[in-house]
């Protein structure tokens, strides 16, 4: 998480409304996402999740993100999107 954590602090300098963790290929794994959001939020940044759902992590992902209290969640599949606001902060 260091290398992550140096370049969350770069991009906070730069004043951003929020920080969008993209998982583009649905990979990222629960406690991963649970604990980059929590780094990000200790930062003082605001943080939105969004994946696709094509290898079956994404559900538990978003469960992890809302634990960690992400700010929103996306969802995209090959049928649908779906935008979960979750208004934490």
């Amino acid at each position: 998480m260091n290398t992550w954590g140096k370049l969350v602090k770069k991009m906070i300098e730069l004043d951003p409304d929020t920080i969008t963790i993209k998982d583009m290929n649905g990979i990222l794994r629960p406690y991963v996402a649970y604990d980059l959001i929590k780094m990000i939020k200790r930062l003082g940044a605001k943080v939105d999740v969004h994946s696709y759902a094509t290898a079956g992590l994404a559900p538990f992902t978003f469960i992890k993100s809302v634990e960690a209290r992400s700010r929103s969640i996306r969802h995209r599949s090959f049928f649908d999107i779906l935008v979960y606001e979750l208004h934490t902060g």
